[in-house]
């Protein structure tokens, strides 16, 4: 019984190194301006994953310490929590609500972090087919790129590379 505890113990921590070893990873390999936001629709739902550098939104990655900072931080958290859908098209999007939405800035040392926005979005209506107008890069215009995963029910992964301020996606 020891034994099975102690390779249960072994094969737990194993796993959960290797995935924070993964983690750290993405931080150190992020680039500055790309944000990549993932969709994934099931009928009349959708959940949004939105990852980035920090300086992308917020203008710097470094804990925030001076009232302007911290009020940046708490001003953009507030926005993209509340308002991402503003950012996908207001109107295509207007039978649509935030059920839940969650951001939190992760840290690597003191100048390095990324923001993770997840949000649960339910709709009166099935989102099939329909245009997004995407205009995220006119509000953020330190983010160069973003790139969109569409994924639906039982089909691939549609990609999308936003690059300017305002361009149009097909769900």
């Amino acid at each position: 019984m020891k034994i099975l505890t102690l390779i249960l113990l072994l094969i737990t921590t194993t796993s959960f190194a290797g995935k924070h070893k993964h983690h750290k990873k993405s931080l150190a390999k992020h680039q500055h301006g790309a944000v990549t936001m993932q969709i994934n629709i099931v009928k009349n739902e959708f959940n949004l994953e939105l990852t980035s550098p920090a300086e992308s939104f917020y203008e710097f990655e470094h804990t925030a310490k001076s009232d302007k900072d911290k009020n940046t931080v708490e001003m953009v958290n507030k926005d993209l929590k509340e308002n991402i859908l503003t950012y996908l098209d207001s109107a295509s999007l207007s039978d649509c609500k935030i059920m839940s939405s969650e951001l939190k800035q992760e840290f690597e040392g003191k100048n390095h972090s990324e923001i993770h926005l997840n949000a649960s979005v339910k709709c009166e209506k099935d989102l099939a087919s329909r245009k997004l107008s995407v205009t995220l890069l006119e509000k953020y215009p330190r983010i160069e790129m973003l790139q969109i995963v569409v994924t639906k029910e039982a089909s691939k992964a549609d990609i999308f590379k936003v690059k300017s301020k305002k361009e149009e996606i097909t769900l």
